[in-house]
């Protein structure tokens, strides 16, 4: 039986939050992430989902409740979609649960923020490599793929990244540039390396 350490466990785990966040992988591949918080990284028990129930106080839950509900009403009974496939059986609402419990566990977890921000950085990196390259995704089969951009700004570029499109590249580094400051303002990140992750993202 192979034996895993707690941060080699993070960091998978940060993977596969990051993962689906790439061109081409589904977003149904965060059910694999939560698989793994319940069944390895085992954060899905009695003592976490209370402390997370604490956490959000009694008018969030019934606030949180009562959108749940009415979005099932909407979507299952009013709603005009045609569910037709497997995949419309489970609209991404059903999954607002399990977002809100994840980041309740990650904000515990410190690691996994950072190394988080290890993935953000290294995507930041091929924004870099694109813009210099003059093309806006390494990914030359992505319908929306450009090149000869030598001559234009960083903004009219519009590289993404590894990311299928440039609003979800701009978010990602947004919230690289947050963990950045909050990782440095809880001292996980050193000062020298705060000015060296700020400047990358």
């Amino acid at each position: 039986m192979i034996l895993i350490d707690k941060n080699t466990k993070f960091f998978i785990f940060s993977l596969l939050i990051y993962l689906p966040t790439i061109a081409f992988i589904p977003h149904s591949f965060y059910l694999i992430s939560i698989l793994y918080s319940i069944f390895i990284l085992k954060t899905f028990n009695i003592d976490n989902i209370k402390n997370f129930l604490i956490s959000l106080g009694n008018t969030n839950i019934k606030l949180i409740t009562a959108i749940f509900i009415a979005s099932i009403v909407n979507y299952y009974i009013i709603g005009f979609e045609k569910i037709d496939s497997f995949k419309k059986y489970i609209p991404y609402f059903m999954l607002y649960f399990f977002v809100l419990y994840f980041g309740f566990i990650i904000y515990k977890h410190k690691r996994i923020l950072k190394y988080l921000l290890f993935f953000i950085i290294f995507e930041s990196m091929f924004v870099i490599i694109e813009y210099l390259l003059g093309i806006n995704t390494i990914f030359t089969f992505h319908p929306e793929f450009r090149n000869n951009l030598y001559n234009v700004s960083l903004y009219s570029a519009r590289m993404f990244g590894l990311s299928d499109g440039i609003n979800s590249c701009g978010l990602k580094l947004f919230i690289g540039i947050l963990l950045v400051f909050y990782l440095n303002s809880i001292n996980v990140i050193k000062k020298n390396t705060f000015y060296f992750f700020l400047i990358i993202v």
